[in-house]
């Protein structure tokens, strides 16, 4: 199946940038939320023990921690 069957909410580093500087987030939960689309993308789409399933899974872990530690 193709990407687009697969994943139904797409989103990319080109539209958050699109949608920043367009100003069409009105919080920051909003932009964090479509970084973890991404990353909910990338490990529904790819096969679970991949190295871009683990670096996803790494990268959320990241902003999660870094969203907590700020008390945002």
């Amino acid at each position: 199946p193709g990407y687009f069957d697969i994943v139904t909410f797409p989103m990319d580093m080109n539209l958050i940038k699109s949608k920043f500087t367009s100003r069409q987030y009105s919080s920051l939960d909003q932009l964090v939320q479509d970084y973890y689309q991404i990353y909910n993308n990338c490990i529904l789409y790819n096969e679970n023990e991949s190295y871009l399933v683990i670096e996803a899974n790494r990268q959320k872990d990241v902003v999660s921690d870094w969203y907590q530690q700020n008390n945002i």
